[in-house]
C-alpha cells in the first residue's frame, strides 16, 4: 500500500498522475462502452429469445386451430352428407306419396267407370226385363241347392 502511495505521488511530481487518468479515464469509457454493447446485444438476445418463444406460442395455436378447422370440415362434410341423404330420402319418399297418390286417383276413376258401367247395365237390364228372368233363374238355383242340402 506504501508502496502505491509513494509511486502515485512521484507520478503526481512528474505529471504523470494526469497521464495515468487519463488513460484510466479512457479505459473505464471502453469498458462502460463494451458493458453496454454486451447489455445491447444480451438484451436483443432475450427479445429475440421472447419472440422466438412468441412466434413458436403462435406456431402451436395456429397448429392447434387448423387441426379444430380440420375436425370442423370433417364434421361439416359429415353433416352436408347426411343432409344430402335426408334430401334424397324425402325425395323418395315424395315420389313414393305422389305415386301412391296418382294410383288412387287413377283407381278411383277406374272404380267410378266401373260403377258407371254396372249401373247402365243394370238399368238396361232392367228395362229390358232380363233382372228379373235372372231374378228366377238364381230363385230356382237356390231351390235345387236347397234340395241339395237336405238329401245329404
Amino acid at each position: 500500500n506504501a508502496k502505491v502511495k509513494r509511486s502515485l505521488l512521484s507520478a503526481h511530481r512528474v505529471g504523470d498522475l494526469e497521464r495515468i487518468a487519463e488513460e484510466m479515464a479512457g479505459e473505464a469509457e471502453r469498458k462502460a462502452a463494451e458493458v453496454k454493447a454486451l447489455k445491447e446485444r444480451v438484451f436483443r438476445a432475450m427479445i429475440d429469445m421472447k419472440r422466438a418463444r412468441d412466434l413458436e406460442k403462435m406456431n402451436s395455436d395456429m397448429d392447434d386451430a387448423q387441426k379444430e378447422l380440420e375436425m370442423k370440415a370433417v364434421q361439416l362434410k359429415n353433416l352436408m352428407k347426411k343432409a344430402w341423404q335426408g334430401m334424397v330420402e324425402s325425395r323418395r319418399t315424395r315420389e313414393l306419396e305422389r305415386i301412391a297418390d296418382e294410383m288412387a286417383v287413377q283407381l278411383q276413376s277406374k272404380a267410378d267407370t266401373l260403377k258407371h258401367k254396372i249401373r247402365e247395365g243394370l238399368l238396361r237390364a232392367h228395362r229390358a226385363g232380363e233382372l228379373l228372368e235372372i231374378r228366377d233363374e238364381l230363385d230356382e238355383l237356390a231351390d235345387s241347392v236347397a234340395v241339395l242340402d237336405d238329401e245329404a
